[in-house]
């Protein structure tokens, strides 16, 4: 991987659990790390949900090996918070290839 392509930061994020004073399940997101990526835009479309138009974009962020990241963890980027659908290894343990959606 050409680290002169990872020229935009991103947030990882994992998802985090704790009870309310009255006892209830609370989440949050918390920060895993702040890191450089290359980020590459697979597709954007517009689709009709809830009777409005809603922006889709899927995009392929591209990040040194970064251990213990799963699909259930998710990145800030943009200003917005993206889900993960599906993460590949790069090489073996070199770097990690991430395909990511806007959350909607």
């Amino acid at each position: 991987m050409n680290p002169g392509l990872m020229d935009r930061q991103i947030e990882l994020q994992r998802v985090t659990v704790a009870k309310s004073p009255g006892g209830a399940p609370s989440q949050s997101w918390a920060k895993l790390a702040d890191i450089w990526a290359q980020v590459v835009p697979v597709s954007g479309n517009e689709v009709m949900k809830f009777q409005r138009e809603v922006s889709q974009q899927v995009a392929k962020f591209r990040i040194w090996f970064y251990p213990g990241l799963t699909a259930k963890d998710r990145i800030v980027y943009g200003g917005q918070n993206w889900d993960i659908l599906h993460i590949a290894e790069v090489g073996r343990g070199e770097a990690m290839e991430i395909l990511a959606q806007v959350h909607a």
